[in-house]
């Protein structure tokens, strides 16, 4: 988790959970304890319907964390203007992304900005780190 006060700072304030995050990793990957959930999710694959984008995950273990609305995704259209988006999360058609301004979008963006909070997480509480789909 970042909290919007950490923007002018280039070292988060919570070290513990990226030490815990590391940890699980090395317990899986290298002690055999293959029942700890120690990977972040991942975008496995998405597609625009309409004014709609559908984002499908990996590694989610079964559920979405979040504890308010998703934020950080960012849609853009042919005009490859990104604008912030609104997104929701269905359990069988993934994470659903739209925005006002963008009525035929090209491309999706999470997290993909010097600094923008963004709160998707798997059921093990980690976190889907930036990514995009364009390569602008």
């Amino acid at each position: 988790m970042i909290y919007p006060w950490e923007s002018q700072q280039i070292h988060p304030s919570q070290k513990r959970q990226v030490g815990q995050r590391l940890a699980y990793v090395a317990l899986n990957h290298s002690y055999g304890m293959q029942s700890l959930m120690c990977e972040s999710p991942e975008v496995n694959d998405y597609h625009f319907v309409g004014d709609t984008c559908f984002v499908h995950l990996k590694n989610d273990y079964g559920a979405i964390s979040r504890y308010e609305d998703i934020q950080g995704f960012e849609l853009a259209g042919a005009d490859k203007v990104f604008h912030k988006a609104n997104a929701y999360y269905h359990w069988t058609k993934g994470i659903i992304i739209t925005c006002p301004e963008v009525k035929h979008p090209v491309a999706v963006r999470y997290g993909f900005r010097n600094f923008l909070i963004g709160n998707v997480a798997n059921a093990a509480h980690l976190p889907l780190f930036p990514w995009r789909s364009d390569n602008w």
